[in-house]
């Protein structure tokens, strides 16, 4: 697990009014559950959401009213003791209601550095016991926790934390930002079933027929049924899976499950667990299935010097400062303009930094560089890549292409680009660019600014010798007739098989400029 600390702003803020415990209310405790926190996330960084055993104490006067004792005592010791304070610490969360349920304002006990504790609420409690008295605005905005199946969750951004000296005398006026980017609250009360169910693609077949999917149930479920359904047809897809009206595998244990490929696009993975024999909420996951190699080449991985975020230097003076990285990322090559690249997902799950954030894995981002004349290359308008880190949404630009599609750039065509030196460049299996030739820009913190980025000129993309079949500066093209050339084999992922050793399975064909994919039975 990584642990990190980050210098982060408070970007939404809440006043709130302590929630004083009534002096008659008691309370006793009901056993064992499970907590998983998403306070700290605000202040650091984790790869990811530990699960610990915590006691829980209810309410003797308002079933459905708990307490969350110590909930940090049991955390790793980099999180937890010493950094919790010895003493009766807890979280009160409110599901006496199970569908408007919330957390009350409560002092954790964990000291965060600088004798400050960590508080935390929900907004939900702030719009319901300290501003209108009603649920209205919190059903509108989806702000309140559920009770479901003895778990209690809350929609992403609708906690609260802050640190509060906790030396000094309380106030009403503490400022909370808000967090849980990712909804990954948990309180599992004592007793609770095991519901809990994952689903990962793993790939396609040789035959490219169907997708293989790896799934994990909980032990407390009976069986389960696992359908992929076209996006657009989601919100209404567990009726039909239930009632079998949409095709679905059924499973009784965990394990790889393939289901039909019917072509790419934007598909949801339902998988239906049942407990006591009837169904329960479903697990669903949003994806993008893109195996489909006639337009774009599965070139395998680069290394990715990551310089973008993490080298703004113009917003560096103001705390916006991420370490730097150097990790492999999915590299894909148009099959029509060799040289013409994307990048997959790279803010996704191979950046060391977005186990911290919200990351919307629900589609694929990519940041597409046309390296086809080696000379002139550009980065070009990436307007998202995924991952919030707090700050709204990002966007990248090569200065370069801005020059040619940017109307709102003081530098305009190719003229300009050359004579500042913008274009980066494809040597020695590598794309480069100059210091200060890429732009950032970050919707929280000026939404119509780009700020210089790459202030070192460190940012790269890596590749193996030939793995990108566009031309390099510096090197001779030298003409081939296609019909003499060479017949060359590479597996989907881009890797090349020798023609002698060829298995059953689908495979790219390059001869010459020639690229085609054939299949081998």
């Amino acid at each position: 697990m990584k642990f990190t600390r980050i210098a982060l702003p408070v970007l939404a803020a809440a006043l709130m009014s302590p929630t004083a415990s009534a002096a008659e209310e008691t309370w006793k405790s009901i056993g064992t559950g499970t907590f998983r926190e998403n306070f700290l996330h605000n202040w650091y960084i984790y790869s990811d959401f530990p699960e610990v055993e915590v006691e829980v104490m209810e309410s003797e006067q308002t079933p459905g009213r708990y307490r969350i004792m110590n909930p940090y005592s049991n955390y790793p010791d980099f999180i937890g003791s010493p950094g919790c304070l010895e003493g009766e610490w807890y979280i009160t969360v409110d599901a006496s209601d199970p569908v408007h349920c919330y957390i009350e304002t409560s002092k954790t006990g964990y000291i965060a550095g600088d004798g400050q504790m960590l508080i935390v609420g929900s907004v939900a409690d702030d719009y319901y016991n300290n501003r209108y008295g009603d649920w209205v605005l919190a059903d509108e905005e989806n702000v309140c926790g559920k009770l479901v199946d003895g778990a209690i969750t809350f929609p992403p951004m609708a906690l609260l934390a802050s640190l509060w000296e906790y030396d000094q005398a309380w106030t009403d006026d503490i400022q909370y930002a808000r967090c849980d980017q990712k909804g990954m609250f948990r309180l599992k009360l004592p007793g609770a079933p095991d519901l809990d169910i994952t689903g990962n693609l793993l790939g396609i077949n040789d035959e490219q027929t169907h997708l293989n999917f790896e799934i994990a149930l909980g032990k407390s479920v009976e069986k389960a049924r696992v359908a992929i359904v076209e996006r657009d047809k989601a919100e209404s897809a567990v009726e039909g899976i239930v009632n079998g009206t949409i095709l679905s595998e059924e499973i009784s244990e965990s394990g790889n499950v393939a289901v039909p490929y019917t072509g790419d696009g934007f598909y949801t993975l339902f998988v239906v667990p049942y407990y006591e024999g009837t169904p329960r909420t479903a697990y669903r996951r949003d994806m993008e299935i893109s195996f489909d190699t006639s337009v774009w080449r599965k070139a395998g991985t680069a290394t990715y010097k990551e310089r973008l975020i993490s080298d703004c230097g113009e917003l560096i003076p103001v705390g916006f400062i991420f370490k730097k990285y150097d990790y492999e990322v999915e590299v894909e090559e148009s099959v029509e303009r060799p040289g013409y690249i994307r990048l997959v997902d790279p803010y996704g799950p191979a950046w060391p930094l977005t186990g911290g954030y919200k990351y919307d894995d629900s589609r694929r981002w990519y940041i597409y560089i046309d390296a086809t004349n080696p000379d002139e290359v550009v980065l070009e308008h990436a307007a998202g890549l995924g991952v919030d880190i707090t700050y709204g949404r990002m966007e990248v630009w090569s200065k370069a292409d801005r020059c040619f599609n940017d109307p709102n750039y003081f530098f305009h065509g190719r003229e300009d680009a050359i004579s500042q030196g913008f274009f980066g460049s494809f040597v020695n299996d590598e794309i480069t660019f100059p210091k200060n030739s890429l732009c950032f820009k970050v919707a929280e913190i000026n939404p119509n600014t780009w700020y210089e980025t790459n202030s070192r000129g460190e940012f790269s993309v890596k590749f193996a010798p030939g793995q990108i079949y566009g031309k390099q500066s510096g090197i001779e093209s030298v003409t081939v007739d296609s019909n003499d050339a060479p017949v060359e084999y590479f597996r989907i992922d881009g890797t090349q098989v020798s023609a002698d050793r060829l298995v059953p399975g689908v495979y790219i064909v390059r001869q010459g400029k020639n690229v085609s994919k054939t299949i081998i039975r």
